[in-house]
């Protein structure tokens, strides 16, 4: 489903009866009204909210938050919301925020199609879990039932991330203890929301973080539950702890290294005797791997490691396959919206490597996952090799710096 605009609403409503339209009107002014009174009981979720853009949409049967660009929407559907109590709606909004600092939007595609409905409906047991229902939000019903996806429909403890939901649904079908109609079909009717819209953009994953970031030991942060704190602190952390490796492997990054120089005499001895000078941080060289064996989930992860990379580093990128699939590196660019990315077929690190020695880089970070014949490492040049999860290391050369990328929990 394409994303709805604000004109394909206004060109539908402009179909419908006047009764209709007043209803339309009615229910977007209580539904600004509900976030706005967010501001003194959910101060955490206004500031999300606020951050975001939100659309009315009669394409979406309820509600829906996803990314465009460099911008989060949430999408509602007006005649959605006039059916909702006032604290069923507090709680709906608080489900959709709930879906985005816990960065389902961004990072959470499953590889393969045939997995969607259980990704959906495990990121729906993640949120219902943490976020659940009381005097002043409570589950959305229909005749009385609820109609949201909870643990103990399925047997499962709570409180526990997307993707332990779905290994643990995954082993369940594999050891027949799950019924799967019940998972495909009737999840899905209990699942009132549109997760069509999710799909991976490191940009927006680092905005999030941002936002969270700046929200933490606030007094909207300060009201949220200790388990809330932990699930949304963890969603937000980098796969590679960046600030530590670099530390460990290149010194303070803040440093500065002293080399000589004929410009400057030294200070106790004078001519002809060189001096030192401060040299400034080297900029680490990022190859990223495009070839045929990185799906789009590991670009996206090698993406947002680029960029949370870039926060403590001058970085420039190059991307590789068979050879040097960009003409020179450049500058990292946070704010570019879209990546094009070349490649495909096999992989060979050696033209990349080789450029770098060329271009007189000292560090250089590869992103792969390792399925390439071992490479001869050029003379003068450093490299540290940030593997996929489920990638492998045994084609590197000996006594190189190795960093395995964790799954994201």
């Amino acid at each position: 489903m394409n994303q709805p605009t604000r004109a394909e609403f206004a060109q539908q409503a402009s179909t419908m009866d006047a009764e209709a339209n007043a209803l339309i009107a009615q229910a977007e002014q209580r539904m600004n009204w509900v976030i706005n009174f967010c501001a003194i009981t959910d101060r955490f979720f206004f500031e999300i909210l606020g951050r975001m853009v939100r659309l009315p949409s009669l394409k979406v049967e309820t509600m829906a938050v996803g990314a465009r660009g460099v911008q989060i929407y949430l999408y509602y559907n007006p005649l959605f919301v006039s059916t909702l109590k006032e604290t069923e709606l507090r709680w709906v909004l608080t489900h959709e925020m709930a879906h985005v600092v816990l960065q389902h939007i961004t990072l959470r595609s499953p590889s393969d199609t045939k997995d969607a409905h259980l990704y959906n409906w495990a990121a729906d047991l993640a949120v219902n879990s943490l976020f659940r229902e009381s005097a002043d939000y409570q589950y959305p019903r229909v005749d009385g039932a609820v109609v949201v996806l909870l643990p103990k429909q399925f047997g499962y403890p709570e409180r526990l991330s997307m993707e332990e939901y779905i290994q643990m649904t995954h082993d369940d079908i594999r050891n027949h203890r799950a019924p799967n109609r019940w998972l495909e079909e009737e999840s899905q009717e209990r699942q009132f929301d549109c997760h069509d819209f999710w799909d991976a953009n490191p940009i927006v994953q680092t905005q999030i973080r941002e936002w969270v970031g700046t929200l933490k030991g606030t007094a909207g942060w300060n009201r949220l539950t200790k388990d809330q704190q932990r699930a949304i602190s963890g969603a937000q952390d980098s796969e590679v702890a960046w600030n530590k490796i670099l530390r460990h492997y290149y010194g303070l990054i803040s440093g500065k290294t002293k080399v000589s120089t004929y410009k400057r005499p030294g200070r106790r001895v004078g001519y002809p005797w060189c001096g030192k000078k401060s040299e400034g941080i080297d900029r680490k060289l990022v190859a990223i791997d495009t070839s045929g064996s990185i799906d789009g989930d590991e670009l996206a992860k090698f993406l947002a490691e680029t960029n949370a990379l870039a926060k403590v580093q001058p970085v420039d990128v190059i991307t590789w396959s068979c050879g040097n699939t960009m003409i020179k590196p450049k500058p990292w660019n946070p704010r570019m919206r879209d990546y094009h990315f070349m490649g495909g077929g096999g992989t060979d690190p050696q033209p990349t490597m080789n450029m770098a020695q060329a271009m007189h880089y000292k560090e250089v970070i590869m992103l792969t996952d390792g399925g390439f014949s071992t490479p001869v490492i050029p003379v003068g040049v450093n490299f540290l090799w940030v593997i996929t999860p489920n990638g492998t290391t045994s084609n590197l050369p000996e006594n190189q710096r190795i960093v395995q990328m964790k799954e994201m929990k």
